[in-house]
């Protein structure tokens, strides 16, 4: 998520959603991890959202690329620049929740509790970019 969304500027939000809607499809044969699969399906979604209904309806919708050679699996919407600090907040509160509904349902299962930790845990460490 780091490598294409650093330098993204107003589509931060809409990629941290388009990267969350990607690690969903590569887990898509994750067998036994349904309830994490879920929450970060509806991250994606509330992030999807926000960029949408703060979107800055006169930059074009843009594919972009990381230095390392990631692309965006799809157009990113811009969060218009007056709406940008308030939907970085509002991105960083799903991301929390998320966070936390992680580490509870990891709680849940000793096996399953690594895994959903370190998930939680690349979820926060994106706050980051948020808040620049």
């Amino acid at each position: 998520m780091k490598s294409l969304c650093t330098d993204s500027g107003g589509f931060v939000v809409d990629c941290l959603a388009e990267r969350i809607e990607t690690l969903v499809l590569d887990a898509s044969d994750l067998h036994g991890h349904q309830e994490m699969k879920q929450i970060l399906r509806d991250t994606a979604e509330k992030l999807r959202q926000l960029a949408r209904a703060n979107s800055d309806r006169t930059a074009p919708r843009a594919r972009i690329t990381s230095p390392d050679g990631q692309r965006s699996t799809r157009p990113l919407v811009a969060v218009t620049p007056s709406r940008r600090s308030s939907a970085h907040r509002q991105a960083i509160a799903i991301l929390e929740e998320a966070e936390t509904k992680l580490l509870r349902s990891s709680a849940q299962s000793a096996a399953r509790a690594s895994q959903y930790q370190q998930v939680a845990n690349a979820l926060g460490s994106n706050k980051v970019l948020l808040r620049s």
